[in-house]
């Protein structure tokens, strides 16, 4: 049977072993979801509004296909931290792609934010006033993207592995390898009794 000290040491080693896994786990997990490619649905503005009365940013991608900075438009607005933004939820994308100025809701757009044969985005708030961006840039669009709190799972499967290797450590250099109790047997009363019964039948003999 495992002594109080040999158990407690058990304990804390299997702790040490869970929580640097979940939060291994976690920290995957959310790279990985952080990282999926963002998902436009069609602009109408009722597709603003609806979102909008629901609490949530909208993001819209006006993008002009007969223009060549379009395809570049789209290359930085797949950057990782845009992407990571959308996917933990900080805004809706929507996209309208036209060929001409002649489309309702492209006339909607230039009506508010004036007309452009470039490509541009504009920032719906749901608690502020609307932002056009042009031109289209990662950082720019970053600058008035809101910023949530995100647990840092990465620094935190570090700094629980660097803990379970220093414990284990110190353990090892106790002799205990992190598990076992090092600290010898006390002997007990019957032990005792039966070494002096051993020593008087020598001197006996």
């Amino acid at each position: 049977m495992q002594s109080p000290r040999n158990l407690r040491l058990s304990l804390i080693s299997l702790l040490l072993l869970v929580v640097p896994a979940s939060f291994g786990a976690l920290w995957i997990r959310s790279v990985a979801v952080e990282q999926r490619p963002i998902k436009w649905q069609k602009f109408t503005s009722d597709a603003v509004s609806m979102h909008l009365r629901d609490g949530r940013d909208v993001l819209v991608f006006a993008s002009p296909s007969y223009h060549p900075e379009s395809g570049l438009a789209v290359l930085a607005l797949g950057d990782p931290r845009i992407r990571r933004a959308f996917n933990s939820g900080d805004f809706v994308a929507l996209i309208l792609e036209y060929d001409d100025w002649q489309g309702k809701e492209i006339r909607t757009l230039f009506h508010e934010f004036g007309p452009t044969k470039a490509p541009f985005v504009v920032l719906y708030r749901s608690e502020d006033s609307p932002t056009s961006i042009r031109p289209i840039s990662a950082d720019a669009v970053l600058q008035h993207l809101p910023e949530t709190f995100r647990p840092p799972y990465g620094v935190l499967f570090g700094v629980s592995i660097a803990l379970w290797g220093v414990i284990w450590v110190i353990g090892a250099s106790r002799g205990t390898g992190g598990l076992h109790d090092s600290t010898p047997a006390t002997p007990t009363p019957d032990c005792e009794d039966s070494a002096q019964n051993v020593k008087s039948s020598r001197r006996d003999l």
